[in-house]
């Protein structure tokens, strides 16, 4: 396997936060970019605000340099100018207009590295009203129909239980970078490139707008069920308290699961005979599954339904996967360390026959590389302890 990756070369400066930039920029160090983390004095918000969050910060910012300086200083914004001349990506993450008050926006940058691909991230978008707005992933699943979407048809509209909003945009990210890059080798043009929270979310639910457009209706609840679509596509309590998600609804798969909880009437019955059928009488239907999948524990059913290519899966809590044969055949997991803490990490979504991640990385200390990167651009060490003094600059 290749010591060389698809971004050998490549440097990038990520002044992003919290989740969806730094998972982005993550992905982008993993494929082999240099990323240079720029944080304030006192570190990104997710080193702060708690325990819960610094494991945030722990998951997404592995394989990167971190510098901690103000930038609300003219001394810190010349040091980001000086790192922009040898940059190719910048990713920012600022409220739309920041950068540009401190000198640090797309037209003042390009004017050094006129080849600079430029990343904005927002929570409404950098257009209209919505552009002063902050944004986070839970008020955007509010406002874009996920909340509407999640939760029982007869209860309260929910939020999905992590900040998948975040997660899609951190991708959605790290794929308009990589187009963007592409672009600009293909012209030797600068590029400037943005998305936005609200604009992944609307993405992700495409199919949804579709239907409320074609139909003039609200998007129904369906909770863990297929709803209207298919059935069974539902969540069974299994008789040691345990839970199986299962989606039988094709017809052989439908055929398949009747073997498997030794009820063949259930298939001959008239009033399940096809896809629709089954889902007019879902309530009947349900209430005969949960009666056969309440007779055997979580992993009896788990086995049954693999022997049989029935599709359905055990309900884990976070522990179980990562102990579970899927996770380990796939690699999923590697182990990571920050400091004294050592911790498992997901590696990246995908993997190549070219070039592997190391089963080793880490998340930076605060400002960890701030001499180095500034030594690296020519700094001395008195001018260093000067812009320190200064309270410029912090970190070892």
């Amino acid at each position: 396997m290749s010591t060389l990756k698809p971004l050998s070369g490549v440097k990038v400066l990520d002044f992003t936060q919290l989740m969806a930039g730094p998972s982005a920029t993550m992905l982008l160090a993993d494929m082999g970019a240099e990323v240079i983390k720029i944080e304030q004095l006192d570190g990104e918000l997710s080193r702060r605000l708690g325990a819960s969050l610094k494991t945030i910060f722990l998951a997404y910012n592995r394989n990167k340099r971190s510098v901690s300086m103000d930038l609300k200083r003219a001394e810190a914004q010349e040091i980001v100018k000086k790192l922009v001349a040898d940059c190719d990506i910048v990713v920012q993450g600022f409220s739309p207009g920041a950068m540009d008050r401190m000198g640090l926006g797309y037209e003042d940058l390009v004017k050094i590295q006129p080849r600079l691909v430029y990343a904005s991230l927002s929570g409404f978008g950098h257009r209209g009203a919505g552009a002063a707005r902050k944004g986070v992933d839970a008020v955007v699943q509010a406002e874009t129909g996920i909340m509407a979407a999640t939760g029982d048809p007869d209860g309260h509209p929910f939020k999905v239980g992590f900040q998948v909003v975040d997660g899609a945009a951190g991708l959605a990210l790290a794929q308009a970078i990589l187009a963007s890059l592409r672009l600009r080798d293909m012209t030797g043009e600068p590029q400037h490139v943005s998305t936005s929270l609200y604009d992944v979310s609307a993405f992700l639910q495409g199919h949804y707008f579709v239907e409320a457009s074609v139909t003039g209706s609200e998007v129904s609840r369906t909770g863990n069920t297929g709803g209207e679509l298919a059935y069974p596509t539902d969540m069974f309590e299994t008789s040691d308290g345990g839970y199986i998600q299962m989606a039988a609804y094709l017809p052989e798969q439908w055929r398949l699961l009747c073997e498997a909880i030794e009820r063949p009437d259930l298939y001959s019955d008239p009033r399940f005979a096809d896809g629709s059928s089954r889902v007019a009488n879902r309530k009947l239907l349900r209430t005969e599954l949960v009666n056969a999948i309440g007779a055997r524990t979580r992993d009896e059913w788990t086995a049954r339904f693999r022997r049989n290519g029935i599709i359905a899966g055990p309900v884990l809590a976070h522990v179980d996967v990562m102990r579970s044969e899927e996770a380990r055949q796939n690699n999923t997991f590697v182990q990571s360390e920050s400091g004294d803490q050592r911790y498992t990490a997901v590696r990246m979504p995908f993997t190549s026959e070219a070039y592997d991640i190391p089963a080793l990385a880490s998340a930076p200390q605060l400002g960890a590389d701030t001499d180095k990167v500034l030594a690296e651009l020519g700094y001395t060490p008195e001018a260093i302890a000067a812009l320190r003094e200064s309270g410029t600059v912090a970190g070892s």
